[in-house]
């Protein structure tokens, strides 16, 4: 017997790749933000 992925499975997957796009996102524009910071002391 094969399992078939269900559409709820796919949604599921679809999802995950969001926030980790969205995570990446913000810790890029964290890191950056920080990095700006640092510039800026004398």
């Amino acid at each position: 017997m094969r399992i078939v992925d269900p559409p709820r499975a796919r949604e599921l997957y679809r999802i995950v790749l969001d926030i980790l796009y969205l995570a990446l996102t913000l810790a890029l524009f964290a890191l950056v933000s920080l990095i700006a910071k640092g510039l800026e002391r004398p």
